[in-house]
Formats: structure tokens, sequence, C-alpha cells
């Protein structure tokens, strides 16, 4: 059995650029949460296709992404009944 020691190679890996991006949530949205330069976060959710608001604090955050939440079912739903509508429209033509 050999005693010596295994010289380590150094690692090749990039420095990757250090990104603050917070995870939280309220129990009913989980957010991600980006540090601006500017102050404040962006904010946008793994689970809301098209989320993107922006607040000064938590509170703000989940506020903003509740309303922008809230307007984007809106206008999707609105846009599944216009369509049905139209698809109505064209059946009875």
């Amino acid at each position: 059995m050999s005693t010596k020691a295994k010289s380590k190679k150094p690692s090749r890996r990039r420095a990757s650029p250090v990104v603050d991006k917070y995870i939280v949530t309220d129990g009913h949205l989980v957010l991600y949460l980006e540090p601006c330069e500017e102050g404040g976060y962006t904010v946008t959710s793994p689970f809301v296709d098209g989320l993107v608001t922006e607040g000064d604090t938590l509170e703000e955050c989940f506020e903003m992404a509740h309303d922008a939440a809230n307007l984007l079912r809106e206008v999707r739903d609105e846009l599944v009944a216009n369509g049905k509508r139209r698809a109505l429209a064209k059946r009875a033509s």
C-alpha cells in the first residue's frame, strides 16, 4: 500500500458571477426576487408565466405580484372567452 499522497490538479471551473436571487413565498405565490442596482427588486414567478414586476420591499413585491397575477388571469380568461365566441360564431355562419 502506498503512503504517497495524491496531488490535486487545479480545478478548471470558471468562476461564475455572484447573482443574488431570493426565493420567497406567502403561501399563495412563489416569487424570485433579484436585487436591482438602483434599489428594490425585480420580481418573477416560476409558476405564473409572464409575471414580471418590481417592488421596493418584500410586502410591496407580493402586493405587486398578486396584482399582476390577477391581471394576467383576467386577460387570459378574456382571450379564451373571445376565442370560444369566435368559434361559435364561425359554426353558426
